[in-house]
């Protein structure tokens, strides 16, 4: 009995651990978070404005990312292509846009 708990504990440690995201992961979450943010976060009042997340550099710090969005932004016939930066949680679930 003891060794099926010992089993089953072992077991529960190895796929409760997170694996390390793979840095191109972690560019998708970042584009992901950031475009999800501005095309749909109530705070972005961009009413017939769509943006599109095209390239982001970041840094991981310590309790979040610092990131550099490459965005282009379309309304109506004309778009343009911009900077952005944000701090983004190291879960991917919060945006924080710097001016």
């Amino acid at each position: 009995m003891k060794n099926v708990f010992v089993t089953l504990l072992l077991l529960l440690t190895l796929f409760a651990c997170n694996k390390a995201l793979k840095p191109e992961e972690i560019e998708q979450k970042l584009k992901e978070s950031m475009s999800e943010y501005l095309n749909h976060s109530p705070e972005n009042n961009a009413a017939g404005t769509s943006f599109v997340v095209k390239d982001v550099t970041y840094y991981p710090a310590r309790e979040f990312y610092e990131c550099e969005f490459t965005v282009e932004m379309k309304r109506g016939n004309t778009d343009t292509t911009g900077i952005m930066k944000a701090k983004v949680s190291p879960d991917f679930s919060k945006v924080i846009r710097r001016l």
